[in-house]
């Protein structure tokens, strides 16, 4: 007579091993783009799957507190943004350590509004996200190879400066892009932690060194 295979249920594995299942299924520092409605899609190398957060109650708390501490969201329209960091609640904002903040060259031309919508989500999350730790931040510029000067995308904003300065609790914070010159040290003072600059290619340091020409008054 065949003996039936002995099944095993997925909640009786132990924690840590459904803790290691979890993380396979959420990649670790993958940046996970969250767009408005109006923005494009971006080109990814992979899409996070949230189906097993669909599956039951225990399993859904088990995975997200796995989900929103490895994952890297990445973040280029705050107010949609906002929108669903309340959808996902208070006790999953709590969770995220990890977070990119991608802002485009048009940013000075963005109305009040939108330039609000930034500040609005800074101090949401300083008041929130009490378990970030690390923050990876992009500002965008007009390159050119002429002359780059006059196109500064958010730098041109110090109120964008002090509200990610009221951010707490961080352990480092990555810039690249273009930005103002005294804005890293600005930030390593009024925060107390690491504030690096991003790796890039020599050419977009020069690009870097010519778009700080000039900066050195914009002081917050």
């Amino acid at each position: 007579m065949v003996q039936p295979i002995p099944q095993t249920c997925f909640l009786s594995l132990p924690r840590e091993l459904r803790d290691r299942i979890y993380k396979e299924a959420f990649p670790t520092l993958m940046t996970t783009f969250l767009l408005g409605p109006n923005q494009k899609r971006r080109p990814h190398p992979a899409y996070l799957n949230t189906s097993l957060l669909r599956t039951n109650k225990k399993i859904c708390s088990e995975a997200s507190a796995v989900l929103y501490s490895n994952t890297y969201f990445g973040i280029s329209n705050p107010e949609h943004q906002l929108k669903w960091f309340h959808t996902i609640g208070d006790h999953n904002v709590k969770r995220l350590e990890n977070l990119r903040f991608s802002v485009e060259s048009e940013y000075p031309l963005a109305n009040r509004n939108e330039r609000m919508a930034w500040y609005q989500l800074f101090r949401f999350l300083a008041c929130k996200a009490t378990g970030l730790r690390r923050i990876l931040l992009y500002l965008d510029a007009e390159e050119d190879d002429e002359d780059i000067q006059g196109a500064y995308g958010a730098g041109i904003d110090v109120r964008f400066l002090r509200e990610l300065g009221r951010l707490r609790n961080l352990q480092s914070i990555t810039i690249s892009g273009y930005y103002p010159k005294n804005w890293l040290s600005y930030l390593t003072e009024k925060m107390g932690i690491k504030v690096e600059e991003g790796w890039r290619k020599e050419e977009a340091w020069e690009a870097l060194k010519r778009y700080q020409l000039g900066t050195e008054e914009m002081i917050p």
